[in-house]
């Protein structure tokens, strides 16, 4: 898998929701005022920033609490893999 596109990432308020990078350009695209799909956007366009706080928390956690919390460390490795491809 590629590199995703750094963020920050937006999303808009009107009825075409769009999800942008910092650059402009479109990330992800909803046509329709429905809260679910707005609600959608919205955790795309923090996808980024939840990463970097998952990765950090995982980085501290290692180093910190190294033998506590081992099935929620291995969670948060899996989920840290599944958004990297």
């Amino acid at each position: 898998m590629n590199k995703h596109t750094p963020g920050p990432w937006e999303t808009g308020e009107d009825y075409q929701v769009q999800t942008e990078d910092k650059h402009g350009y479109e990330i992800a695209e909803i046509r329709a005022d429905v809260p679910e799909y707005i609600a959608n956007a919205t955790l795309i366009a923090a996808a980024p920033d939840l990463l970097a706080a998952l990765e950090s928390l995982l980085d501290k956690a290692d180093y910190e609490w190294s033998g506590e919390w081992p099935e929620t460390r291995n969670d948060a490795r899996a989920a840290i893999a599944r958004a990297k491809g």
